[in-house]
């Protein structure tokens, strides 16, 4: 979860971006409506980037269904040599829609990250692209479902019920069943063997071993590890595109406030003044997370921290935890976050 200064709510940004991708819009609406009047400027942009976000995630998301059918139909009229370019070339096109509007989205919130560097711990850039994870795993879990219905005209949203035969100047019926089978599962799916005609970097796979390639001249089903491995490597290329794509928009975003005086004088004292150590650090991120009382103390157990070395030779547990059943050495825990929260709000004066 990414982690701010005590200024920022960021796991209340995440939770909205993340019921936003999850799909839940009404709820997120109502959620975002309740909670404007707590919210900081940043917070308040965050919010409205993500909605934008969800709104271009759901043109592609549609786009991609229809394009995806499209490919299957063209896709079973061909013979095996020939279905699998029909398939790559058609989710590299829609690949490309996606890394288009998921650069956009982190293009906002780097913009916004940047603006208010001061009231976030960490880089500016790299909070931003912590934000834009939820919709990166909805991108995912999206790819797949374009793959399972460009190879079989289903998915889990997509079903088959019928096929009618189009005659001209007559009238065409068909029932519609009540009792709708259940939904293809993505766990349960399996790729054709036909994808691996296209044995070529378009697939994001690695070199593999002749005896290792299946045959793609049939239609067969194969295992769940060759499914996955398609999964990964279509994966692969897209976080890869994603990636070179983010990293082009960051350093425009950069490039653009570099040239603003105004901006470099209100990011600059927070460089300057946020001077910590590693281990400080690392519990200054625990208290902008917002633990209290003994959830602070596990909090820190799991960030990888342990009591002082001073405080252990003087007898205290090896963890937080059970340090803090001690009132000593609650006492002196206590003692170390109110210095580090006096310190952090004087560097950042």
């Amino acid at each position: 979860m990414p982690r701010g200064c005590a200024t920022l709510n960021s796991e209340a940004i995440l939770g909205f971006i993340i019921t936003c991708m999850t799909g839940k819009i009404h709820r997120a609406n109502s959620t975002l409506v309740s909670a404007l009047s707590n919210m900081s400027a940043l917070e308040r942009g965050a919010a409205a980037a993500s909605k934008l976000l969800v709104d271009d995630f759901a043109a592609v998301q549609s786009l991609g269904t229809m394009s995806a059918y499209n490919a299957h139909v063209e896709i079973e009229t061909l013979p095996a040599p020939r279905k699998s370019a029909v398939l790559y070339r058609g989710l590299a096109l829609w690949r490309r829609d996606l890394v288009r509007i998921l650069g956009e989205g982190y293009r906002r919130y780097v913009r916004l990250t940047l603006g208010h560097a001061v009231t976030i711990s960490r880089d500016p850039t790299e909070e931003a692209w912590l934000w834009l994870q939820p919709a990166i795993q909805a991108g995912i879990a999206e790819m797949r479902q374009w793959i399972m219905l460009a190879c079989d005209g289903e998915n889990d949203t997509v079903r088959h019920i019928g096929t009618v035969a189009l005659v001209p100047n007559e009238t065409v019926r068909m029932s519609i069943p009540t009792a709708l089978q259940p939904p293809l599962l993505s766990s349960t799916w399996r790729v054709p063997s036909w994808v691996f005609w296209a044995y070529t970097p378009a697939t994001g796979i690695g070199p593999l071993k002749m005896e290792h390639v299946p045959n793609p001249g049939t239609e067969d089903k194969l295992s769940d590890a060759f499914t996955k491995l398609i999964f990964c490597g279509a994966r692969r290329l897209f976080l890869l595109e994603l990636r070179r794509a983010s990293e082009h928009v960051r350093d425009e975003e950069i490039a653009a406030i570099s040239a603003s005086p105004s901006l470099i004088q209100v990011s600059a004292p927070r460089r300057s003044g946020l001077i910590f150590n590693n281990r400080e650090q690392k519990i200054l991120d625990v208290i902008n997370a917002g633990a209290r009382g003994r959830k602070y103390a596990i909090a820190l157990d799991a960030a990888g921290l342990r009591p002082r070395r001073d405080w252990r030779e003087k007898g205290c547990p090896s963890t937080y935890r059970d340090a803090y059943w001690v009132q000593t050495w609650r006492k002196r825990i206590w003692d170390e976050k109110t210095k580090l929260e006096v310190r952090a709000k004087k560097s950042r004066d």
